[in-house]
């Protein structure tokens, strides 16, 4: 008896777990039904970490039934395909992907973690990328034949055709962010963007390349539409051929073709004139985005429409196309900056940016100026700002001008770490413009900005730019009407409060050149952008441009945005890039003696004018000071136009 109560009471519970186990996995199944009816109206955040879900992949799936002879519930839609003719159709055969899914089902939940689509591509299983060359963003291996073909084409582009066209226009690419940008939480009601892209004469295979990446990685219901600008293009391939492509893609494409050549300026104005999204973002003809590169800088764009935004953008090799990661730590972050030239160039972060990033490697971080080739811009904003300088040519300037005017109109500028986009960088422009020149044009456009925005800084502009003297900007009223109406703030206000650790917002002692007395030949900085090389001196010209130099408040001499420094006795001056902080770079000036002497102690040196010296370059070598040496002896002839900007003048 005791026995067969036993057994009684084991089939009871046995029965009683089965029941329960059947009960939660019909309750699984309803839910995973039901789970594609949830509307996203309660959604706050959309959460986009896959490494630390990926152990929760194959149970999706089991919920989901992928790969099972059923079809989930409404879905009878055909889906969406990465591109044209590839996968095939929803059919009663075929449950439906994981991608499938996303497409016509805005979210996913799992373990209580909600997913939107904008990533579903990261998490499928049939992943549209196919290997081949150039997979993953590494290098395209050429045999020496096919290099040879590589280089007879090398000119017409000036980047290697042939790799570009063995790759697949879905080529993969690694995903380089930091792995904190897989954890940002971002607004489910983004903005939606419309992609301006401007061409002339492009290759096929790269613009294509940057319409598929697009299309590849960004969640399309954030791409309003993309638009393509051609300026005027005599290729026959970006014509018609073009049209009927771009008309099978998924997501909407328009083509302006322009009547005449235009230049970017004016073609990029022309393509948001008719764009619709709520964010028009701008890239170049070659690029490759990268996985996630869209949500970040929309969320910025989200958080205050006077933002400004650009990806930080990675080099493609022009030889190899291999995608290169140019911005592996916060150590090697950049912002974009000028000098009195109005030449866009890197410079080091500033400590306080810096000091924020390396605490948030998502954080955005602003810059006084945008390289202007890659950036968004929410769509109202850009024409209340005044869009671009109608008036300006061809390209040059123009992201320097947009840049200073957000900054001093209330607008701000900043970089996105989170946000990758590959460009493949140039040497030399392989085209002409047939109506303009192109120096001639640029010139302009700087003046125009620097007649606009440089207020009293304007002598400093045209004493370092002499010829920009006999420019004419043509009619800017305009532009300064422009001005104050959005009520914009001084350029002093600018370099003081946006860019204080820049080279044009030093106190200035002495503004002008810099005089060997004994024979008469000047510090110059021949044009150099780059470091590490020597000083040398030319023949004094009394013209100012690149023998205008600056002596600082920090002791230092500044030839553009480098400084003199030197190790000490014997070793020559050179020209290194300015860290503030005196030593090497610093130098006392004896008026009496007409020396310029070293923080070590030893005094500059006219070196390669003696006799002995006749093979020597004329350079400056550090040597001990000695009154009767004639070559110690320096005179410094301040610029006249310049006085108005000097503290405590020499």
């Amino acid at each position: 008896m005791i026995l067969r109560s036993r057994s009684r009471i084991t089939c009871t519970i046995i029965l009683s777990v089965l029941m329960v186990w059947a009960l939660s996995y019909l309750v699984i199944i309803k839910l995973s039904i039901k789970l594609f009816d949830k509307s996203d109206s309660d959604l706050v955040f959309l959460k986009y970490d896959l490494k630390r879900e990926s152990d929760n992949l194959a149970e999706l799936k089991r919920r989901l039934g992928i790969g099972q002879p059923r079809v989930l519930p409404n879905s009878s839609k055909s889906p969406h395909q990465l591109r044209p003719n590839v996968g095939d159709e929803l059919t009663e055969h075929r449950r439906p992907t994981l991608r499938e899914h996303f497409q016509d089902n805005n979210t996913l939940i799992i373990n209580n973690t909600r997913y939107i689509r904008d990533h579903f591509h990261a998490l499928e299983d049939d992943w549209p990328y196919k290997s081949g060359p150039g997979d993953k963003g590494h290098s395209v291996i050429l045999t020496a034949d096919e290099k040879n073909k590589s280089q007879a084409t090398f000119h017409l582009h000036q980047f290697s055709l042939y790799s570009s066209d063995k790759m697949s226009l879905d080529r993969s690419l690694k995903d380089v962010r930091h792995k904190e940008c897989k954890d940002v939480l971002y607004p489910v009601d983004l903005p939606d963007a419309s992609v301006v892209i401007i061409f002339y004469n492009e290759a096929w295979s790269t613009l294509l390349r940057t319409v598929h990446s697009i299309i590849n990685r960004s969640p399309l219901h954030l791409i309003k539409e993309i638009i393509l600008v051609d300026d005027f293009s005599d290729l026959d391939h970006l014509k018609k051929p073009l049209d009927d492509y771009v008309a099978t893609l998924r997501v909407p494409v328009v083509v302006i073709h322009q009547p005449v050549r235009s230049g970017l300026i004016r073609c990029r104005m022309s393509g948001a004139e008719v764009a619709t999204g709520q964010v028009i973002t701008f890239l170049d003809s070659h690029c490759e985005c990268n996985t996630g590169w869209l949500e970040p800088m929309l969320a910025e764009i989200h958080k205050d429409r006077t933002h400004i935004v650009c990806p930080m953008i990675d080099q493609i090799n022009d030889s190899t196309f291999a995608y290169v990661n140019s911005h592996g730590s916060p150590d090697h972050a950049s912002l974009g900056g000028f000098d009195w030239n109005i030449i866009f160039n890197w410079f080091p972060l500033g400590q306080e940016e810096l000091t924020k990033y390396k605490e948030n490697p998502t954080y955005n971080f602003k810059s006084p100026t945008m390289a202007g080739g890659l950036f968004a811009i929410d769509r109202s904003y850009w024409f209340e700002l005044g869009t671009y300088d109608s008036e300006m040519q061809i390209w040059g300037g123009e992201n320097i001008e947009i840049s200073l005017r957000a900054w001093m109109c209330g607008g701000e500028l900043r970089f996105v770490p989170c946000s990758r986009v590959g460009h493949v960088f140039r040497k030399k422009s392989p085209y002409q413009h047939k109506t303009s020149n192109i120096s001639t044009s640029i010139n302009r456009n700087i003046v125009r900005l620097a007649e606009v925005w440089l207020d009293e800084y304007k002598p400093f502009f045209y004493a370092k730019n002499p010829a920009a003297k006999k420019v004419d900007p043509g009619d800017i009223s305009a532009r300064l009407a422009l001005r104050e109406r959005l009520h914009c703030k001084s350029f002093k206000w600018y370099l003081d409060n946006i860019w204080p650790t820049g080279s044009m917002s030093k106190k200035f002692h002495f503004i002008g050149e810099v005089r060997n007395a004994n024979v008469n030949f000047c510090m110059d900085d021949k044009a150099t952008k780059v470091g590490n090389v020597d000083v040398e001196l030319y023949g004094c010209h009394q013209l100012g441009g690149n023998q205008l130099i600056t002596y600082t408040s920090n002791k230092e001499f500044r030839i553009g945005n480098l400084c003199v420094d030197s190790i000490g006795l014997g070793m020559k001056a050179k020209l290194l890039s300015c860290h503030g902080q005196g030593g090497n770079q610093e130098w006392i000036i004896d008026a009496n003696n007409g020396w310029i002497i070293h923080s070590g102690g030893s005094c500059m040196t006219a070196h390669g004018f003696q006799p002995r010296e006749r093979e020597a370059t004329n350079t400056i070598v550090m040597e001990t000071c000695d009154r009767k040496n004639m070559f110690q002896s320096w005179t410094l002839t301040q610029n006249e136009d310049t006085l108005q900007l000097l503290v405590n003048p020499l």
